[in-house]
């Protein structure tokens, strides 16, 4: 390695070890310098941002440190942050500003007012669905939409009911694994109409390319640690691109949707403008990103180029040279168009001079043109994405709840016998579940998997939105460019908005008035609610209340449930956090056919 005091910039650009040295100390000297005088004044009717109480960070880093672990657990992280400092706190990562929210009062105003709009990084990571793609699907999540939808859950269910009585009691089954198996294939096939064939071939890669896909949106938020010290897995590969195409192929050939199906697939066909309906796509602006936004790219590029040197002597050169022409551009522009001048300059200039192109960070749309099977396949894909492993996560939790807690398993069992459908030895082949049942005739069913979401929420990120401006929320004066979260197990869990918030306890969902019902007349619908199981804005929330009761219900009727091993203490200490929460390692579980086993021990 040459001595740094005898090399010139030119050669010091073909070091990869000094150029990643040199870059990150650049940005991080850039950001403090222009990027932290922008808070304005605060009026005098507020307590000032640096008033809210929250962790101590170091500098630079900030709070950075304390998502440093193997197993990601930010969602106890937040929580007990929660407990020492209050419903509404602070913390920062490399310069990145959050507030924590956990006070239902102040929800409506953070997430039904235009001061706050939705966070901006998830949706230049991997996009978000426009809103033609919103009109378009729209039907598939009315009820009638969700009963159809309702009918291909069910059967995936009963597939996977059966594998598992084929399997037989001795076999442990990763329902992690399992679930998400059966969800994606009942989205896919309500989506495509896709042969079971077809589901097969597909399954393995586009398992893969969702689950990169939401990793990348989140990874930032659940692991901040690991965010920046990896890249990630790929969320696109040759397979899960020739996966899309195929199944886009077979639902061009399906033919145009009527305008009043309410499938799924006949959504994504109103979105191609065969339904009769329009369906371009206005062009897709730049993303204008925060500070912090363009530093975490910085920082992203540097520690991912330093590390595969192999790369790095030809990307770097490119990468030091472009914050250069950036750099130089500021210096004619007013201070206050920093971030979008930097950002737009060293994307435009990266994709000039390197491999690396603006549509990896916000892919395009075609003005005024119908979407193209690529776009169509990325706006499925975003659907299946939410779908996916949220509700996969949330059957897996509320099994683990019925597996671990006895009296879970008898009170769930007593009422789908006296609905006539549990399996017994005199019975093998109950009646199938039908829309009605697992929407509103099943009361203690539905009671154990509200209290399994509020205890281990699917989406515990929670919602997070982006102050586009100087604003207030609850008293407290909110700087531009600060993300203001809502983590769902704090939520959940917090001692303010729960009665004793650890202990499983569904009857607390039985009646308005139950003991165990929120605290301060937070309630448990709306905005202001101290329960959000999908968010707060969540489009198939509904059809995926089905999917999880339809799923429940037919495992529940037809085994007895356990763990394979271990109790749930210790299952819990592998709880993780990426992009929804569950456990590292697997789900493991053994199920035992009621069919098989004495009625008493039935219930």
């Amino acid at each position: 390695m040459a001595d740094i005091a005898n090399m010139d910039i030119a050669e010091l650009a073909k070091d990869p070890i000094y150029v990643g040295l040199v870059l990150g100390l650049f940005g991080i000297a850039v950001y403090f310098a222009l990027g932290r005088k922008s808070f304005g004044p605060c009026p005098k009717n507020l307590k000032g941002y640096g008033r809210i109480p929250g962790p101590f960070g170091l500098p630079i880093v900030g709070n950075l440190l304390s998502f440093a672990s193997f197993t990601p657990q930010a969602h106890l992280v937040w929580t007990k942050w929660a407990e020492t400092f209050g419903k509404i706190y602070k913390y920062e990562v490399v310069g990145a500003r959050y507030v924590v929210v956990s006070n239902p009062k102040v929800l409506p105003e953070l997430l039904g007012s235009e001061k706050f709009t939705m966070d901006t990084h998830s949706a230049a990571v991997v996009g978000s669905l426009s809103k033609e793609a919103h009109t378009a699907i729209a039907p598939a999540f009315s009820p009638e939409g969700a009963k159809l939808q309702f009918d291909t859950t069910l059967k995936r269910a009963l597939a996977l009911a059966d594998t598992i009585d084929k399997n037989g009691p001795d076999r442990p089954t990763d329902m992690q694994a399992a679930l998400e198996d059966t969800v994606l294939d009942a989205v896919l096939t309500c989506a495509f109409d896709a042969p079971a064939e077809k589901l097969e071939a597909a399954r393995k890669p586009l398992k893969a390319s969702l689950h990169a896909m939401a990793l990348k949106a989140a990874r930032p938020v659940s692991d901040p640690f690991g965010f920046l010290l990896g890249a990630g897995p790929p969320v696109e590969t040759p397979k899960s691109k020739q996966a899309w195409a195929e199944l886009v192929k077979g639902l061009r050939v399906r033919g145009p949707a009527s305008k009043g199906d309410p499938s799924l697939a006949a959504g994504l066909m109103r979105m191609t403008g065969a339904g009769g309906e329009s369906a371009s796509h206005p062009p897709r602006l730049p993303h204008a990103p925060s500070r912090i936004t363009a530093l975490h790219l910085i920082l992203q590029l540097t520690m991912k180029v330093s590390t595969r040197v192999g790369h790095a002597g030809q990307i770097l050169p490119s990468v030091f040279r472009a914050l250069l022409v950036c750099i130089a551009d500021l210096a004619c522009r007013p201070a206050g168009n920093f971030p979008t001048v930097i950002h737009n300059k060293f994307l435009e200039y990266l994709q000039k001079h390197t491999r690396i192109h603006l549509s990896t960070f916000n892919p395009p749309c075609c003005a005024g043109a119908p979407i193209s099977d690529e776009e169509l396949a990325r706006q499925a894909a975003l659907v299946a994405a939410n779908a996916l492993q949220p509700t996969a996560q949330s059957v897996a939790w509320t099994l683990f709840n019925i597996a671990t807690t006895p009296a879970l398993q008898d009170g769930i069992a007593k009422e789908l016998s006296e609905a006539g459908l549990l399996a017994s030895g005199e019975q093998r082949e109950p009646r199938l579940p039908e829309y009605e049942d697992v929407a509103s005739k099943l009361p203690y069913l539905s009671a154990v998997i509200k209290e399994s979401q509020r205890l281990f929420p699917a989406a515990a990120i929670g919602p997070i939105r982006y102050a586009a401006e100087n604003t207030e929320l609850g008293g407290y004066f909110i700087p531009k460019g600060t993300r203001v979260q809502v983590p769902l197990h704090t939520l959940h869990t917090a001692a303010w908005n729960w009665p004793q918030p650890n202990r499983v306890w569904p009857e607390r969902w039985t009646s308005p008035d139950a003991a165990g019902a929120p605290k301060n007349g937070a309630g448990t619908e709306g905005l202001a609610s101290a329960f959000l199981p999908w968010g707060a804005s969540c489009p198939s929330h509904a059809v995926s209340e089905v999917q999880v009761a339809a799923i429940v219900a037919v495992m529940a009727s037809r085994f007895k449930l356990a763990l394979a091993a271990g109790g749930r203490k210790a299952a819990l200490e592998r709880q993780a956090l990426d992009s929804t929460l569950h456990l590292k390692g697997g789900m493991k579980m053994v199920f035992v056919p009621r069919a098989s086993i004495g009625f008493s021990s039935r219930l």
